[in-house]
């Protein structure tokens, strides 16, 4: 009886060997190499024509030049619908099983909303190529969707883990390496070789007055914008110190800590506060998955301070100055500061032929008789004027801080007080109208905003203001949104006083909401968003329960681990970071990466 119930499980098991699939050759990881180790690293100039709507919500022009975003953008997309295809024939052909995998029903929401939120939304061209200078337009969208779900299906060996690894560490050391030489002032993009190297022939006439405007001893590498970078140096740090936990020996381990240092260098030198969040956050969960690594830890804690200390003497103590202006207090003192170039705008108030300027120190009405301007103060009371070369004054002390500059021949005022200046400009019956974005006039909107924010405009360099206006928005995107990547013509532009307050320019152009989250809420859904944030927070629990006894000793242990906190820093740093094309998709591959490590790993524990 004994030998014939062998012989049954030892056929049953010759059937499960049969039954079971070879993994996928290395190559066809090629599109998500690309992804990561290529794309982000694109860098090259295309005059792109505005449409319409855009020029409304834009600095002018029929045109735009963009260097960091629209190609990303394109090569992004098609390698991803790519990668997919490649699937869905290799399962036609009978070589490839899709995963069986709970993060489908999320994705699958996601890209549900994405794409009925671009069918319905008003603004087809910019929905469907994204805004000017960002381009995460529909099919961006849905490539970010797309390539977890790819990832997460085509890493099925420690083999593929490894070669995705290495893609990270080879677009690492690219962006190192340009990112030091920025740091140095010695920046590759400002070369006369590395201008025309970025330029078509038909641009090259630019070249000479071509001039990326950063700051010294600031990385803005290949990815457009300094804050940018810092999301990306979270992701890589994260990565760098699961390299130096698992390697063994010397030589290693000097090559792993080289390059987590180099990490650590485009981390600070980004200048990004976000960045320095994004990465403290993930440091908390760093300590807890290896805490047995403890030595390890200790080793990459000492070196990361000697580097920190290093680059603040070489910056002169600007480094420390970053870390300290993250303060609560320090932000507090700043918010407070109650000087004369700090005065409160309370209203701008557009009257038939008037404008009432409101502050919390005074008022002055401006109104337009026949072709003759008077002027008030709060209590109706004519102020006297005094002109010096078409430019006007008040007698009066408390008005000691404005000038109105008459400019006759284009019909508009010139008025500055408190360090602020606006445009008027005098549209006969229809009175006084206000220059905002793109060229626009008009009056004041006075759109919804969270009260319990005045006063707090300028927190997190603006991002009071933005957020204050911006979480009010959602309110009528909680299914569907606006469409993708038309925040900018859904934020209100025209609220001028706002504007005043948070950046003393009442025309810029707020096209971000500085804040991931409310930016997939606006454009794409809170449905569409919070489908992200389950698939995150599946990964986050699932990574949770995998790693927590582990004793972080091998290859996929340390990456996992490495793939879960870089997912949680970049998260972090995304509270106040904007989704941008140049470190998006780098992190949509990395959650889908990690995934696969959990999947492998658990499989592993199955078979043992």
């Amino acid at each position: 009886m004994t030998k014939k119930r062998n012989t049954k499980n030892n056929n049953k098991k010759n059937i499960d060997v049969k039954s079971v699939k070879k993994d996928l050759e290395w190559y066809y990881l090629i599109p998500l190499m690309l992804i990561v180790a290529v794309i982000p690293l694109i860098v090259f100039a295309d005059n792109i024509k505005l449409d319409d709507v855009e020029k409304l919500y834009w600095k002018g022009g029929e045109t735009n030049v963009d260097f960091f975003s629209y190609y990303k953008s394109i090569f992004f997309a098609a390698t991803v619908f790519v990668s997919v295809i490649l699937l869905v024939l290799l399962r036609l052909s009978g070589e490839f099983r899709f995963k069986k995998s709970k993060y489908y029903i999320p994705v699958g929401i996601y890209l549900l909303f994405v794409l009925v939120s671009y069918l319905m939304s008003d603004y087809d061209v910019v929905a469907k190529r994204g805004f000017v200078e960002q381009f995460q337009g529909v099919w961006v969208m849905v490539a970010y969707g797309l390539v977890i779900l790819a990832a997460l299906n085509l890493v099925q060996n420690e083999s593929h883990v490894k070669i995705m690894t290495g893609s990270y560490i080879l677009l690492g050391l690219a962006v190192g390496v340009i990112g030091l030489g920025q740091y140095l002032g010695l920046d590759f993009f400002k070369t006369d070789f590395g201008k025309y190297l970025i330029l078509p022939e038909n641009l090259h006439n630019i070249g000479e007055t071509l001039n990326f405007k950063f700051k010294d001893r600031e990385i803005y590498a290949t990815m457009y914008n300094t804050n940018f970078v810092g999301s990306f140096a979270d992701i890589m740090m994260c990565l760098s110190i699961a390299l130096f936990v698992y390697v063994r020996g010397s030589k290693k381990t000097v090559w792993a800590a080289i390059f987590f240092v180099l990490m650590e260098i485009i981390w600070i030198g980004s200048n990004s506060r976000a960045g320095l969040v994004g990465f403290l956050l993930g440091a908390v969960f760093i300590a807890v998955f290896y805490r047995k690594r403890i030595k390890r830890l200790a080793m990459i804690l000492v070196a990361g301070i000697i580097v920190m200390t290093g680059l603040n003497v070489y910056s002169h103590g600007d480094v420390f100055s970053e870390f300290l202006s993250m303060s609560l207090s320090r932000e507090s003192e700043r918010l407070d500061d109650k000087s004369e170039e700090n005065v409160r705008i309370e209203d701008l108030k557009f009257e038939d032929n008037s404008l009432c300027i409101v502050t919390e120190n005074e008022t002055l009405m401006l109104t337009l008789g026949e072709e003759v301007l008077s002027f008030y103060d709060g209590d109706g009371e004519q102020l006297g004027v005094t002109e010096d070369n078409g430019v006007l004054s008040f007698v009066d002390e408390a008005y000691s801080e404005y000038e109105i500059k008459v400019d006759g021949e284009k019909g508009r005022l010139l008025v500055s007080f408190h360090d602020q200046e606006i445009t008027l400009y005098i549209t006969g019956k229809n009175g006084f109208k206000m220059r905002s974005s793109g060229g626009v006039i008009g009056t004041t909107e006075y759109p919804d905003r969270l009260e319990f924010m005045d006063g707090y405009e300028r927190f997190a360099t603006s991002r009071g203001y933005i957020w204050s206006r911006s979480i009010p928005m959602l309110k009528d995107t909680l299914l569907i949104g606006h469409g993708p990547d038309t925040y900018a013509m859904e934020f209100p532009q025209k609220d001028y006083v706002g504007k005043m307050n948070a950046y003393k320019n009442a025309t810029i152009i707020v096209d971000k909401p500085h804040n991931m989250f409310i930016q997939i809420g606006v454009n794409t859904g809170v449905v569409s968003m919070l489908a992200l944030v389950a698939v995150f927070f599946m990964y986050f629990m699932d990574s949770m329960k995998l790693y927590w006894r582990r004793d972080m000793s091998t290859f996929l242990d340390c990456l996992g681990v490495g793939c879960v906190t870089g997912m949680i820093a970049y998260l972090g740093a995304g509270m106040f970071n904007d989704q941008i094309i140049s470190v998006a998709p780098v992190f949509y591959v990395l959650v889908g990466l990690g995934i696969a490590i959990n999947d492998i790993l658990k499989k592993k524990a199955l078979e043992e």
